[in-house]
């Protein structure tokens, strides 16, 4: 008699593979990455081999590739690419346009914001998160609509409650959108936060995004905290990474000095990364702490495999 081959719910397969169940539904339905069995009622049920299949597109996506590309590889492939066995043109790795342009994803999200529409402005966020890497996400999409947003209510085209209206959906959908790659108990903490008078959260949270995707356990612990909260995060989790998002005001002098006594407190072993629109106005204060500007997501993969390797 053959043996029965074991069936999961999609809830299981959520919880061994790291990816929320949106995501593997959409994953099925849009580019058929799987395919799983239906029981008579019509509910998906999940063999062993789909989660070893979603277990390598999580691993390709996390690495740059855009789930369009890696559906379209076999397992085999997809195991090849850790090797570097085969690999797409350059081209096609970077934030290019997928179902939509750029700027219609922007123009969308825009019409959304000027409607005061959140439900609109999330279903916008979550059809791109599918689409998109999360590094095409991030930076081709979330932060310059902000830049955008910010610039028309600078010349008085948006009110401050459309621009609050806007940070409140993408704060709540950045902080979700590490769900899905639940690092291993193992794998080292990073800790994001804004320092002292810093209120501004959308950058904590895209770095945040973006490490937890490198496999990193990452905790946000909020924003605008002294540095005597923050070294005790460091000291209480052990965290090897502290990330800091400075945005706005560009000339406290309080937060200068609150810098300074910052690298007092903190371990010389602790890895200091800063980003932020404002972060080189506080120059003097960065470099007591010998920290790393983060200047761009896209290079930050990059910057903490080599914090994990040891090599920086």
């Amino acid at each position: 008699m053959a043996k029965t081959k074991k069936t999961y719910s999609i809830g299981y397969v959520a919880r061994q593979t790291g990816l929320g169940t949106h995501l593997i539904r959409a994953w099925e339905k849009r580019y058929a990455a799987i395919e799983p069995l239906r029981t008579e009622t019509g509910r998906r049920i999940y063999s062993d081999d789909d989660i070893f299949r979603l277990s390598l597109l999580r691993k390709a996506v996390s690495t740059g590739f855009s789930i369009q590309q890696a559906a379209a590889l076999s397992n085999q492939e997809l195991s090849s690419l850790g090797a570097r066995k085969i690999a797409f043109p350059r081209e096609t790795r970077v934030a290019a346009p997928i179902a939509e342009t750029e700027n219609d994803r922007l123009a969308a999200c825009l019409e959304q914001v000027r409607a005061l529409d959140a439900g609109g402005l999330q279903q916008h966020f979550l059809k791109a998160s599918v689409e998109l890497t999360t590094i095409q996400l991030l930076e081709g999409l979330i932060a310059p609509l902000f830049a955008e947003i910010g610039r028309l209510w600078r010349e008085g085209n948006l009110r401050p409650v459309h621009e609050h209206a806007a940070t409140a959906v993408a704060r709540s959908f950045l902080s979700n959108l590490s769900g899905p790659y639940r690092a291993e108990p193992s794998a080292p903490r990073f800790i994001v936060t804004t320092p002292l008078h810093q209120y501004h959260v959308l950058g904590a949270l895209m770095v945040a995004a973006m490490a937890a995707t490198e496999g990193w356990r990452v905790t946000y612990i909020g924003e605008s905290l002294p540095s005597e909260e923050i070294a005790a995060a460091m000291r209480q989790t052990g965290a090897r990474v502290l990330a800091l998002s400075i945005t706005y005001p560009p000339d406290d002098p309080e937060l200068q000095s609150d810098l300074l006594k910052l690298g007092d407190l903190l371990d010389d072993s602790i890895t200091l990364l800063v980003g932020g629109q404002c972060a080189n106005r506080y120059e003097k204060a960065l470099h007591s702490l010998r920290a790393k500007q983060i200047t761009s997501l896209a290079r930050l993969p990059d910057l903490l495999r080599q914090i994990r390797e040891g090599s920086v």
